[in-house]
């Protein structure tokens, strides 16, 4: 493996697995230098291993560096000499990169930006109504009632049939 020999860093640890955290940073660093096709499609697994990695951080609430790993993944496959080797990993990215801020305390406003630009940009993903109740608790949080009611206003609008529409209404 491209990373033999190296401190794995924090071990994370949960009923599904365990990823060593510092492992998988340097795995980042190390697909970033990558230079030709078969070095891209060599990174997959290390790409694929980052995303593992970073959904068990979050779910550990370590948003910190889950968000990190998602924010590398999803900048690599802005790139376009990584899209097809990141594409199954492109939306998820931007997806939990946004969540993961979110989480955070003071990360709110720029949280919403990354839950717009994923509406935005998927705006018929199933995840896109989530993204959008996201979205309105950061507005409340950050105390931007008008906004979080624009924002309910919006996903009750876009979408009537979700589940959550009637508890979303309610707030109008």
């Amino acid at each position: 493996m491209l990373l033999s020999g190296q401190n794995p860093g924090h071990a994370i640890d949960d009923a599904d697995s365990v990823q060593p955290a510092g492992t998988t940073a340097a795995a980042i660093q190390q697909i970033r230098r990558a230079r030709d096709r078969s070095e891209f499609e060599q990174s997959a697994p290390l790409i694929t291993l980052a995303m593992q990695t970073a959904n068990t951080l979050l779910r550990s609430g370590d948003a910190s560096r889950s968000e990190m790993l998602y924010a590398s993944v999803y900048e690599l496959a802005e790139q376009p000499a990584w899209q097809t080797t990141c594409a199954p990993f492109h939306t998820n990215s931007l997806l939990f990169w946004a969540w993961s801020t979110g989480l955070q305390a003071g990360r709110q406003r720029e949280a919403t930006e990354r839950l717009q630009l994923f509406v935005d940009r998927y705006p018929s993903h199933p995840d896109a109504p989530g993204a959008i109740k996201m979205q309105m608790d950061c507005f409340d949080r950050l105390g931007e009632h008008e906004a979080a009611d624009q924002s309910a206003l919006r996903r009750v609008q876009t979408w009537p049939d979700h589940t959550i529409a009637p508890e979303v209404a309610l707030r109008l």
